[in-house]
Order: C-alpha cells, then sequence, then structure tokens
C-alpha cells in the first residue's frame, strides 16, 4: 500500500461485481456477482483459477473458511425468468467447485455471509432483516436473530467467535450475543444535528445569507453561510424548491404529488396550486409572479399564478418525463430538459415551441438546465456525462465539458457568466470554464450523488446537496474569463446500462438507462417473489439514454427489483421504497 497503485485487474464477469474476499494464504481472490457466479482468481498470474455457478441466482456475497478450503456465498434464488424465491447461503469447496452445504431459511436477499474464526459456523444477513447462525457440520440453524425492521447488509464475527456486529439501512450498527441471541450494544450518531437522509434541492437566499436544502427527511433548513448553522428547520415532507426572487417565499413540491407556496418568515403554507401531476423540478419567473413546474408524469411543463394559485400555461410537447425547467433573465421564455434527449424553449406569450435544441448525435437523458445571466445561452446536464451550451440565437450546441464519470443531475451558471458548475452522479462538483471549455475547478468531497448546485449571489460560493444527506458550501476563489466557444463531439455507451438508484425512495423516482443501439426495451418492476408488478416501458427505443418515472403510489414499503431486458441483456437493480 506505499504507492496506491493498481497492481492487477481481474476482468470476466458478465455482470457487477458485487463482493470479493482474500484467501488466507493471500494468494487468491475470490469474487462474486450478479452474473450468478463464483470466481477464483491467481493474484500472481492474473488468470481466473476456478469458476462456480449458481444456478438460477445472484451472488451477493462470498466469503473464505478459515483454512482456505471452502468459499460460501450468499444468494438469492430465481425461478427463470426473474422470479426471486429466497435467499440461499452455499458452501462451495475451492478444490473441486462441488457444493457442501446449502443453508436456506431466509426469504429474501442474503447480503452477507462470514465463517466463524474456528471455521465451525457461518452467519448470513438478509433484506428479511434477519441474522441467521449455522452449524457446518449439522446442517442446522443454530439461532435465528430478528436484526431490525429494515435490511441487514453488512455483517461480521468478534474475534473470539462470541459475537457479530451486522449493519442495517436504518443507519445502525449492533452488537449480538450469538448464545443468546441478544443486542448487547447498538452504535448510531444522532440525526438532530442535520439531515437524517437525502438532500434533494439546494437553493440560496438573494443575499446570499443562507442556503436553504430539502431532504427526504422531510425537512426543509435554512443555513447560515458564514456560522454553517442550521438557522431554521421547518418540518416538510418536500423532495423538490426554488426561492422568490425577494426571498420572501419558497415553492415546494411535495411527495404527494402537490406544489404549495411556504412563507419564509412565517413558517406557513399560503398557497396551494392546483396540480395534476408531480413536480421534478420548480422554478420563480424572474418578478416573482409565477412558477414553472416540471412534470415527469404527463411530460408537460405548466406555469402557475402565484396570487391564485392557478394553472396559467401548459406546455406540451416532450415525449418523456420533464426533469428540470428554468425562466429566462427576461422572463418571457421557459427552458425545459427532458428525458427525450431533448432542451425545448417556450414562448409564455404565444404559448408556442420556440426553439428546440437536439444536438448532432444523441445526448442522453437531460437531467437540468439553465440559463445564462445575459440570456443568450443554456447550460444543459445529461445522463451521458456531459454539460453542454446552446446558443439560443441559432439553435445550436456551442460547447460540451466532459470529465464526469456520471450522470449531470444539476448545472448552474455563475453570476458572472464564465463558469458553469455542475453536480454528477459520481459526487463531485465541477467548475467548468465558458471560454475554454476547461475543467477551471474540481470539488471531491461528497459521498454519493450530487442532486443539486446551486451559486451564492456574489459567486463567491457553490452550494451543493447529496443524496449523502449533507450540503456543502465551496469557496470558488475569483474565476473570470471571456466568452468564446465552439463545438464539440459525443459518443454513443459502449454496452447496455442500467441506473443504480438512491435508496430509499418515497413517491416517485427518475429511473435512467442506457442503450448502445436501438432495441425492444422491457423495464419492469418486481417484488422478491417475482411478481411483475409493473410495467415502466415496453416498446422499441432508439441508442443512447433514456429516462422514465418510476412511480411508487401503488407499492408498500419494502424491496423490490428494476429488471431491463434488452437486446438480449438481462439487467437487475434493487429498490427501497418507504413512506
Amino acid at each position: 500500500m506505499t504507492t496506491g497503485a493498481e497492481t492487477r485487474l481481474f476482468v470476466g464477469h458478465a455482470n457487477e461485481v458485487t463482493s470479493v474476499a482474500y484467501s488466507p494464504d493471500g494468494n487468491h481472490v475470490a469474487s462474486g456477482s450478479f452474473d450468478g457466479t463464483i470466481r477464483l482468481w491467481d493474484i500472481a498470474s492474473g488468470a481466473e483459477a476456478g469458476r462456480i455457478e449458481v444456478d438460477y441466482g445472484i451472488v451477493s456475497s462470498v466469503a473464505y473458511s478459515p483454512d482456505g478450503s471452502h468459499v460460501a456465498s450468499g444468494s438469492a434464488y430465481f425461478e427463470p425468468p426473474f422470479g426471486f424465491v429466497y435467499g440461499t447461503v452455499q458452501l462451495w469447496d475451492v478444490a473441486t467447485g462441488a457444493e457442501t452445504q446449502r443453508f436456506e431459511r431466509h426469504t429474501a436477499v442474503v447480503t452477507s455471509v462470514a465463517y466463524s474464526p474456528d471455521g465451525s459456523h457461518v452467519v448470513s444477513g438478509s433484506w428479511d432483516g434477519t441474522i441467521r447462525h449455522w452449524n457446518i457440520a449439522t446442517g442446522a440453524e443454530v439461532r435465528r436473530i430478528d436484526a431490525t425492521t429494515t435490511v441487514v447488509f453488512c455483517i461480521a464475527y468478534t474475534p473470539d467467535g462470541s459475537h457479530v456486529a451486522s449493519g442495517s439501512t436504518d443507519g445502525t450498527i449492533r452488537h449480538w450475543n450469538l448464545a443468546t441471541g441478544v443486542e448487547t450494544r447498538r452504535f448510531e450518531l444522532p440525526r438532530s444535528e442535520g439531515h437524517g437522509d437525502a438532500v434533494s434541492s439546494v437553493a440560496f437566499l438573494p443575499d446570499g445569507s443562507h442556503v436553504a436544502s430539502a431532504s427526504w427527511d422531510a425537512t426543509i433548513r435554512l443555513w447560515d453561510v458564514s456560522t454553517g448553522v442550521a438557522a431554521h428547520r421547518f418540518d416538510i415532507l418536500a423532495i423538490t424548491m426554488a426561492i422568490s426572487p425577494n426571498g420572501s417565499h419558497m415553492a415546494l413540491g411535495w411527495f404527494d404529488g402537490s406544489v404549495r407556496l411556504w412563507n419564509v418568515a412565517a413558517g406557513m403554507e399560503t398557497r396551494r396550486f392546483d396540480t395534476v401531476a408531480f413536480s421534478d423540478a420548480l422554478a420563480f419567473s424572474p418578478d416573482g409572479s409565477h412558477v414553472a413546474s416540471a412534470a415527469l408524469a404527463d411530460s408537460s411543463v405548466r406555469l402557475y399564478n402565484v396570487a391564485t394559485g392557478a394553472e396559467t400555461h401548459r406546455f406540451e410537447g416532450h415525449t418523456d418525463g420533464v426533469t428540470s425547467v428554468a425562466y429566462s433573465p427576461d422572463g418571457k421564455y421557459v427552458a425545459s430538459g427532458s428525458g427525450d434527449q431533448t432542451v425545448r424553449l417556450w414562448d409564455i406569450a404565444t404559448r408556442t415551441e420556440a426553439h428546440r435544441f437536439e444536438g448532432d448525435s444523441p445526448i442522453g437523458g437531460v437531467l437540468s438546465v439553465a440559463y445564462s445571466p445575459d440570456g443568450s445561452h443554456l447550460a444543459s446536464g445529461s445522463g451521458d456525462q456531459t454539460v453542454r451550451l446552446w446558443n439560443i440565437a441559432t439553435g445550436t450546441e456551442a460547447r460540451s465539458f466532459e470529465g464526469h464519470s456520471g450522470w449531470v443531475s444539476s448545472v448552474a451558471y455563475s453570476p458572472d457568466g464564465s463558469h458553469v458548475a455542475s453536480g454528477s452522479d459520481d459526487g463531485s462538483v465541477v467548475l467548468w470554464s465558458v471560454a475554454t471549455g476547461a475543467e477551471a475547478l474540481r470539488f471531491d468531497g461528497h459521498t454519493d450523488e450530487v442532486t443539486s448546485v446551486a451559486y451564492s449571489p456574489d459567486g463567491k460560493y457553490v452550494a451543493s446537496g447529496s443524496y449523502d444527506g449533507t450540503v456543502r458550501l465551496w469557496d470558488v476563489g475569483s474565476l473570470i474569463g471571456p466568452v468564446d466557444i465552439e463545438s464539440p463531439d459525443v459518443t454513443l455507451p459502449d454496452a447496455i446500462q442500467l441506473s443504480h438508484y438512491p435508496n430509499p425512495i418515497a413517491s416517485a423516482a427518475t429511473v435512467e438507462y442506457r442503450l448502445s443501439n436501438a432495441s425492444h426495451v422491457r423495464l419492469l418492476v418486481i417484488d422478491l417473489l417475482g411478481r411483475e408488478l409493473q410495467v415502466l416501458v415496453d416498446q422499441v427505443r432508439p441508442a443512447g439514454a433514456h429516462e422514465t418515472l418510476l412511480a411508487t403510489s401503488r407499492l408498500a414499503s419494502g424491496i423490490y427489483f428494476l429488471v431491463l431486458q434488452a437486446d438480449g441483456v438481462h439487467l437487475t437493480r434493487p429498490v427501497t421504497v418507504a413512506w
């Protein structure tokens, strides 16, 4: 570990690798994958030394026995094509690849397995919330511990084998006595000092003194920029947020699909808009008289009168969910980004589509749009990991910024128009020079997707919100540059991809997938028993990045799977729904 350099790369799995473990002698590495195999890798040569295939299952966890003769695996067994039946723990002879023991009591995916220090027992944790202790010699379940009402994600033995520690999706680490099954200690961090869940949106107050943040923990907080302290807390179940130009009100998109106006000083709701669709993004008009709402469910953009709450305009034309909206600085136009891979400009006076920006190549589902301060350009962030600038006068793509390794979920112009900030699924915030197209600054610190970015009015700071539950304020210094922009190049994904999703989700989530060529796509939601609950997509889609809406109003809290079938490829991703 002296250099931190990569010394060996093992390639062979046909799907995601879920777990790895070193052999006790350090000569081999075992890996488990969603492709249903366990592979043993020779570290010295880099070659695959052995392969164990699990019938109709995904391998979610692997562990070596203390003597190195066996590998334990945790799996989810299912009947073709995707009917999950139960979670299993299996023991495999490393020399022969034969199954020597199987334990079947879990009712959901086994997420973690571990051998006891003496090699006589195995413990397993599961999505069913239980820990099970197994005797290898007899095959018997020695003890079942009902550990949590959520998911047991990881598990480990104490060195003497008397206790195990478990980590769960409820944010706790628990210490268990295996002889009695009693919890002897619980470790958990207080949630009172900050958000207790993912941050979905951030915005500065107009005077720059505070940052507002909305979170899945059902709160909105106002943070003092100078001290970092939460100055106000509102118990509001909102997922999207916009602040009025004078800072007196917030427009909030609630989990129940409504859009509401909230008085910041009074801390109370003052208006509810006549919405008919869940809002994924909101924006105030420059004069504060209207709010624009992006609707994923019906692919529309709607404008609401702040004084009356009535819908005044509806713009329809997108062929997929609308993810983002932005008003032009003069208030005459609204820009929208969509999963249909377009950015559209709507003329408010004439109620018509004024421009459509598509580019010469597929640009991926558009997740965010922002106007330049002078109104001459639009910035868009997309599912293909790029930020693009569009010339409004010519309707052409003026520049692209490439450097993120995940989709770009949020973009914002600096107040002087010289830079664009972008937040990404890769956890980074990047500032780009509009003049040169170069990366000017990069901020790495978030441990999950950055969902929202915003500049302070003086341009000295960028605020970012993330699924890691934090709001961060970055000092960007003085970045200035003239505007001189030119054209870019874009490539298609080289494989079919189905993105992971922040968990848990509540009323709705945007599902992203990418196709290397035009394919008939089936995107399904199934439960742990393999029952088909929703069909999100069942049609031919072109190559590129796509988005669709996963509405959970008919799903109870629990664990589900997204299943993508396209061009002979089957991909599965877990989704947790929590109300």
